[in-house]
């Protein structure tokens, strides 16, 4: 369960005007496996108070950005294919939201904010399909950052998936 001040905090904290935290930063790979990229999100006071984590396989299909702050789960947005379908919990007509999702999608706060709130932080449940437009790592990150009040700058918008190297 997440008490009111913590929802409160979560609220202010999506409120309020943030940019992230230079230029992008470079993607690490452990193992052979997922790709990954943290990107800090500063407050207007200079502090970090969240970050943007992305992550893709190997493969570079499938990629997944998140948005934390001090380190709880607030949003996530997930590029998957058409044919991929989930289902929501139950609840989800009353919010307006359909009983499946088929392809990419988005657990964004609004809709899961009562449930952290009954249920405590870790899970964001509830999910709401993109637009279909929705198809490249650059979109991603502009999608998450409008939700969120993050202000870009033209140096940022420019995303890009990892680099494999050569094979020979």
């Amino acid at each position: 369960m997440a008490c009111d001040a913590e929802i409160a905090e979560i609220d202010a904290f999506l409120a309020e005007e943030k940019h992230l935290d230079g230029p992008p930063p470079l993607w690490t790979q452990s193992y052979g496996r997922d790709w990954t990229l943290r990107w800090g999100l500063v407050d207007p006071a200079g502090v970090q108070r969240g970050e943007l984590a992305f992550t893709i396989d190997a493969r570079l299909e499938k990629p997944s950005v998140v948005l934390l702050t001090q380190r709880r789960l607030i949003h996530r947005l997930d590029l998957v294919p058409d044919v991929e379908c989930k289902d929501n919990p139950y609840g989800a007509l009353v919010m307006g939201l359909p009983p499946q999702v088929c392809g990419s999608h988005e657990h964004p706060w609004d809709v899961n904010r009562e449930w952290v709130r009954v249920n405590g932080f870790g899970e964001l449940p509830f999910r709401r399909p993109t637009s279909r437009a929705l198809r490249s790592i650059d979109q991603m990150l502009a999608t998450v950052c409008d939700a969120a009040n993050v202000q870009l700058t033209t140096g940022q918008r420019d995303l890009r998936l990892p680099d494999q190297g050569e094979l020979f």
